[in-house]
């Protein structure tokens, strides 16, 4: 039988292209047709040899770099801008662009005053990329293998190499990804504001970048370091995720379900009173560089750090918030006492249970068991996706909130949704068919495309807003 599989790779391909094609006889037969003959350029891409002479896709399923199906979407992350990992194992950016975030040259596009590129691109370089994170101005991409690569902004070092200025994205920063050294067997990653850090195998955490407010949790609050630094983590503890803020502070899940945080604690985020805090060394704002456990949080499962404000999923799914709830980021109804700041832990979410959330800003979006997403906080440029710009303002400039959870609402075209991501005033989604959503701001093509009224685009997004969003989902196009 193998010798009759090779001589149909020898009538098809000639007997000079046999040797490069030796895989050919592990193909069934019955997609070898002669008037489609099998060549080296078609493997990577053609549905009909898919990485290998014969290796169809199924109906509807397409190839992408030698992978039936590899171009669907397994993973979206919002920042400034917004990135989606393909099954392929390769990152796909688009928004913002000031700094190269996006992986391509800031002169690529321009939405207004702004650099941007409104079409998701796949940056070059990666391979083998299994979990993506979009910061502020930067973006770090974790790979099978447990290294890490970083590109955008590096004012700070968080690409984790020094700074040094590049003419291609005019300043300090990187198009091009470059691998972060001194990391292995890496298994969790996020990107804050300016900083970075990495969970490895043996839970042991590594941050890097700016250090002005003590975010890196080595236990002073001065410069930068470029080079990744050990975060002091409770005696004894190991870390089981990390999730990094905009204010900027961070937080680990610890193992038992307990969490620790460190960084800028004007608000409270950390979880105790600022007042029992030093000051930052370059500022008079509270702040703790080493990282201490949050009382009054068990069987904790999952923690987001905010804009001043940090979220846990506790026992059954259940919502704790701490810190800032100016904007309704608790979820419990309208804004009372001191301006909304709480440093201990509180029952969030009007009591409703979810299997994830996200909410590194100001507004939180959550999924439940049922693949429904629920949004809570900050509703300018209509971020919290119900269709309108703003609603009720919760704090006394104005800004317009949803202070209980509200339902986001998609297409009829959305299937159940598998994952959320919270962004700078806009939203992602993931449905179980791969097809990406996006709401809210849309000044630099955090959609999906250029701001545009044709594309369903407003120009009035809230109260003295004039940039352009929009406050309904819409999928995404571009995407192989």
């Amino acid at each position: 039988m193998r010798g009759r599989i090779v001589a149909g790779c020898l009538a098809l391909l000639g007997a000079a292209a046999v040797a490069q094609h030796l895989a050919c006889e592990l193909a069934f037969p019955t997609h070898l047709v002669a008037s489609t003959p099998c060549t080296d350029a078609d493997t990577a891409s053609d549905d009909d040899n898919c990485g290998v002479c014969g290796n169809a896709c199924e109906a509807g399923v397409h190839c992408y770099l030698g992978m039936c199906g590899g171009g669907r979407v397994t993973q979206v992350s919002a920042g400034a801008h917004a990135c989606a990992l393909v099954k392929a194992g390769t990152v796909f950016c688009w928004g913002s662009n000031e700094f190269g975030e996006t992986g391509s040259a800031p002169s690529t596009q321009s939405c207004g005053a702004n650099a941007c590129l409104s079409t998701p691109t796949e940056v070059p370089g990666l391979t083998d990329v299994v979990e993506v994170r979009a910061g502020y101005y930067s973006t770090c991409a974790r790979t099978q293998q447990g290294t890490v690569s970083c590109w955008g902004q590096n004012a700070a070092g968080q690409l984790g190499h020094p700074p040094t200025m590049s003419t291609t994205c005019n300043g300090d920063c990187e198009v091009i990804p470059r691998t972060v050294p001194g990391l292995s067997n890496v298994k969790a990653i996020d990107v804050g504001d300016l900083f970075a850090c990495a969970l490895n195998s043996t839970g042991a955490l590594q941050c890097w970048g700016d250090n002005a407010h003590g975010e890196l949790g080595s236990g002073s609050d001065a410069g930068s370091s470029s080079t990744p630094t050990t975060a002091l983590l409770p005696a004894g503890a190991t870390a089981t995720a990390v999730s990094t803020g905009l204010d900027p502070h961070a937080c680990a899940l610890l193992g038992g379900g307990q969490i620790a945080c460190w960084g800028q604690n004007h608000l409270g985020a950390l979880g105790h009173d600022p007042a029992t805090d030093p000051t930052c060394a370059s500022n008079d704002v509270p702040c703790s560089g080493t990282p201490a456990a949050v009382n009054g949080v068990t069987g904790a499962t999952a923690v987001r750090a905010g804009n001043g404000v940090t979220c846990a999923l506790v026992g059954n799914g259940g919502v704790s918030c701490w810190g800032d709830d100016g904007l309704g980021q608790f979820g419990n109804g309208p804004v009372t006492g001191d301006g909304g700041v709480t440093f201990a832990p509180q029952a969030a979410a009007g009591g409703m249970s979810f299997r994830a959330l996200d909410g590194r800003y100001d507004f939180t979006l959550a999924l439940d068991a049922a693949g429904i997403v629920w949004a809570w906080g900050a509703s300018s440029y209509g971020a919290l996706g119900a269709g309108v710009v703003g609603a009720a303002p919760c704090e006394n400039d104005g800004s317009p909130c949803q202070a209980v959870p509200a339902r986001v609402t998609f297409p009829g075209a959305a299937a159940a949704i598998t994952q959320v991501s919270a962004g700078v005033d806009f939203g992602l989604a993931l449905d179980n068919s791969g097809a990406v959503w996006a709401w809210g701001a849309n000044g630099t093509g955090q959609l999906g495309h250029l701001p545009e009224p044709d594309a369903g685009d407003r120009t009035t997004c809230g109260p003295g807003q004039s940039e352009s969003c929009n406050p309904t989902p819409t999928r995404v196009p571009g995407f192989p």
